[in-house]
């Protein structure tokens, strides 16, 4: 199978898009970088939209409305209208990119339940490594999260699904309320602690 080379423009559309679907407006947002707390793709309305119809017509990616199911056949159809419309990794798409990016997805940890503004906090972490996920709550209160011991309870999932394309056979989830605080103790959160709550768990190769 011959290499698929991408544009860095392309590329950026697939990492983006690898663990959340995307809005297509929020492409065009001049603001992106704020919104996804990485560098912006650099492209102008032009480049976004050729971008887009480059990986749709080697069936990397797809079209889909908002909470639907609905696929939309072609990218000239969801660019003429994008309100509402997002677009995700097929699973060639999420192939590709694990091709670039080699994730380890034994480090991938999924915390986004546990930073909610909603009180009291209802945490969720899932992961494949479970003795990874316990040294994580383990260390919980370095950011300033500090869960109940009454509520903690653990779950196997055969199987388990890190990214809306991408199934492993098995992950374990732990769920707890939580408190949490005002400021992270950056001061004293060893270096150890860091790196395994905020690893980097693929690269582009």
């Amino acid at each position: 199978m011959p290499a698929i080379r991408f544009t860095r423009g392309e590329y950026w559309l697939l990492e983006s898009a690898a663990t959340l679907k995307l809005p297509i407006t929020l492409l065009f947002d001049t603001e992106i970088d704020l919104a996804l707390n990485k560098p912006g793709h650099g492209m102008n309305r032009r480049g976004i939209t050729g971008a887009l119809d480059a990986l749709k017509k080697r069936g990397l990616i797809q079209f889909t409305r908002r909470n639907s199911s609905e696929i939309i056949s072609s990218s000239t159809k969801a660019l003429a209208n994008p309100t509402e419309v997002y677009y995700e990794l097929t699973p060639k798409g999420g192939k590709q990119w694990e091709a670039f990016a080699a994730p380890d997805w034994d480090v991938f940890l999924d915390t986004s339940q546990c930073y909610s503004k909603k009180k009291p906090v209802r945490c969720e972490i899932i992961g494949q490594n479970r003795e990874r996920i316990q040294r994580y709550v383990d260390g919980l209160h370095y950011d300033q999260v500090f869960p109940d011991p009454k509520t903690i309870r653990w779950k196997t999932h055969r199987p388990w699904r890190p990214t809306y394309w991408k199934v492993l056979p098995i992950g374990y989830s732990i769920v707890f309320d939580a408190t949490i605080g005002e400021r992270i103790s950056w001061d004293t959160m060893p270096m150890s602690y860091y790196n395994l709550s905020r690893p980097r768990w693929y690269r582009w190769d």
